[in-house]
């Protein structure tokens, strides 16, 4: 439970930062309200993934990118289960290839960053990736408003 109230506050500190906003140290505690709600949003988010996964592995990997954001949505916007959920699978609804281009591309950075380290790298760029997914929460919220306000 300490290292999920920990991410959560990750997650507000990355957040805060990525709008410009200052972010202090004492937040990476303040998120205990969140974490029913979050294990709510990522028990939901395996057993779909691991569903989508065993119907068949695109709909599992879908899935997976369309709900990636869900904590994000869950502190940036003290959303609830279901409700950051939603909101993760709208922001990414046109971008999925993009977002599966970019965690393929991370993923095997991070991999060879590790091996070339001995492992060690994992620790370095456990907080980078984080960020980064702050970076990409933040540029689709602003791109989805962008859209709803061309259609209005």
């Amino acid at each position: 439970m300490t290292g999920a109230l920990l991410s959560l506050g990750l997650y507000r500190i990355f957040i805060r930062l990525t709008r410009g906003q200052p972010a202090e140290l004492g937040m990476l505690v303040g998120e205990a309200l969140s974490i029913l709600p979050a294990v709510g949003a990522s028990v939901l988010s395996t057993l779909g993934v691991a569903v989508g996964l065993l119907l068949f592995v695109v709909p599992g990997i879908v899935f997976a990118l369309g709900v990636q954001f869900a904590l994000y949505a869950l502190v940036a916007q003290d959303l609830g289960v279901s409700d950051a959920l939603s909101e993760s699978w709208r922001l990414t609804r046109d971008h999925r290839f993009t977002l599966l281009f970019v965690n393929i591309l991370l993923g095997l950075l991070g991999l060879l960053f590790g091996v070339v380290t001995l492992g060690f790298g994992f620790v370095l760029l456990s907080p980078a990736f984080a960020l980064l997914q702050a970076i990409m929460f933040h540029t689709l919220t602003h791109l989805a408003a962008g859209w709803e306000g061309e259609e209005e």
